[in-house]
């Protein structure tokens, strides 16, 4: 009697083990996998150089010191759409995104798209300049939108000097590089600082107003959707004048097409990292960030990519003769128009979706 009692204790203890592990096992297994799964990071970028850049300047050291594995994935125009169907079916491929500027990171945030950073563990951020660090992105790199001219069609004085002679066909005919891809803001600010609007009246946008002046070139744009497109229409001597951030001026300077960069009346906007809702590698995510920040790692991305960065302490690990090219140089900072201030990041945000249809409605008439 006594043992038939034993026997009954064993197997209630038994089958309360078995109770458990089947409880635990599959948190101990799906536990395991994400531990694996921290082993690669997907990163989108937008290809071309930029991808080259990122590889030389982060991807690759990261790896090296962490062992994580960066899988790139490339998206341009669509990007907030491919996000925005991961997160709405739950299927999140994506970890890092890396939006254009504020705005859109605004916009992003109000629609659930990405997650609020984590600052214990992004913590390098300190030397970073003003507006760089957000509660949903750190920015990588200062990014200002000028266009280059090609010096031998517009020799000597007698060249573009401001957004308002960009506009003027008349007096500096030929075809003009521009962008479709991402940030179409940025034609109705050029257009409205060409008109003469003071850079602290260009929100609320005067839509009547912009599209006014773009109507004057419409015929004599070159769309482009990347960067080394860009880049190849100067090259190429394809276009007269180029649309395009400074970073791709300088390099196709440096690839050979006789061109200069037109400083005056640069827009400028920072561009972040950003983390995906959901993100399967949330750690590792952030960690990537936090990496990025490091000023001889910003210092690599300058050198490739001719792009300056958001560390001020980069500039120590390049070239002196590379300094009068950065956006933070002096004389080129003073010329410059920050789109994105206390004024109009908001109002940019709320009418981020306004922006882009009335862009792309114009376009395709």
């Amino acid at each position: 009697m006594k043992l038939m009692r034993q026997e009954k204790r064993l197997l209630s203890t038994l089958a309360c083990l078995i109770t458990i592990l089947v409880i635990i096992a599959p948190m101990v297994l799906l536990r395991t996998a994400q531990a694996a799964g921290d082993k690669e990071l997907v990163v989108h970028t937008w290809g071309g150089r930029v991808l080259e850049s990122q590889q030389h300047a982060f991807f690759e050291p990261f790896k090296r010191e962490t062992g994580i594995k960066i899988v790139p994935v490339t998206a341009a125009g669509e990007l907030w759409g491919k996000v925005a169907a991961q997160v709405k079916s739950g299927n999140i491929e994506w970890d890092i995104v890396w939006p254009d500027n504020i705005g859109q990171v605004g916009a992003a945030a109000q629609k659930g798209l990405i997650q609020e950073l984590d600052f214990d563990i992004i913590t390098d951020t300190k030397d970073l300049v003003p507006g760089a660090v957000t509660k949903y992105g750190v920015g990588l790199e200062i990014v200002d939108f000028i266009y280059g001219y090609n010096h031998k069609v517009f020799p000597g004085d007698k060249h573009p000097k401001s957004w308002a002679d960009f506009y003027d066909p008349k007096k500096f005919p030929g075809l003009r590089g521009t962008h479709n891809w991402g940030t179409p803001v940025l034609h109705f600010i050029s257009a409205l600082l060409a008109d003469g609007v003071p850079p602290d009246e260009l929100v609320p946008i005067d839509w009547d107003r912009a599209f006014k002046v773009l109507d004057r070139v419409k015929s004599d744009l070159i769309f482009y959707n990347s960067g080394d497109k860009a880049m190849q229409l100067m090259i190429d001597e394809e276009a007269v004048m180029c649309f395009t951030t400074d970073a791709r001026t300088k390099t196709s300077i440096l690839l050979g097409a006789p061109v200069s960069p037109q400083w005056n009346q640069g827009i400028t906007y920072i561009n972040y990292h950003c983390v995906v809702k959901g993100a399967p590698h949330r750690e590792a995510a952030m960690r990537f960030i936090n990496f990025t920040c490091r000023p001889e790692q910003q210092a690599i991305w300058t050198n490739y990519m001719s792009a300056t960065c958001v560390n001020p302490r980069s500039l120590e690990y390049i070239h002196p003769t590379f300094m009068k090219d950065q956006v933070t140089y002096p004389e080129n900072w003073e010329k410059r128009v920050d789109l994105y201030t206390e004024k109009t990041v908001e109002w940019f945000t709320e009418h981020n979706d306004e922006i882009n249809e009335r862009f792309n409605e114009w376009v395709s008439k």
